[in-house]
C-alpha cells in the first residue's frame, strides 16, 4: 500500500474490499464515507469508507530487484471485526484481477 512502511496479508473472494482498520495508517486513507457490513452468520458491523493506493508485491526467490507495479486505488471498508486473525485484508476477485495491477502482499 502506498504510503505504508509494511506488508499485509490477504484474502481474495469477497463481494467488498475490507481491511483491518488498526493496522492501516491515517496518512494512506481518503476517506469516502460510512458503511454497514453483515458477514454470511455475524452481526452488522459499522466500518468507514476510505479508498486505498495498493499495489502487487513481487517477492522473488533470487537475488533480482522485486518488480516495482503501479499502484490503483481501491474502495475499502474499515473495522478490526474481522474473523480471522491471520488476515488483515479481504479482497474481491475483481480488484485481484482488474488489469493485473493489484493484488496482495506477504509479509516475510
Amino acid at each position: 500500500m502506498e504510503n505504508s512502511p509494511r506488508s499485509y496479508e490477504a484474502m481474495i473472494g469477497t463481494m467488498i474490499a475490507v481491511a483491518k482498520s488498526s493496522l492501516i495508517p491515517e496518512e494512506c486513507r481518503e476517506y469516502v464515507g460510512k458503511t454497514r457490513l453483515q458477514g454470511a452468520f455475524g452481526e452488522c458491523v459499522d466500518a468507514e469508507l476510505v479508498t486505498l493506493r495498493v499495489r502487487l508485491k513481487t517477492d522473488t526467490l533470487d537475488s533480482t530487484p522485486m518488480v516495482e507495479v503501479m499502484s490503483i486505488p481501491i474502495v475499502f471498508a474499515l473495522t478490526d471485526a474481522l474473523a480471522s486473525k491471520d488476515c488483515d485484508m479481504l479482497l474481491p476477485m475483481h480488484a485481484v484481477v482488474s488489469g493485473g495491477t493489484c493484488g496482495y502482499s506477504r509479509t516475510n
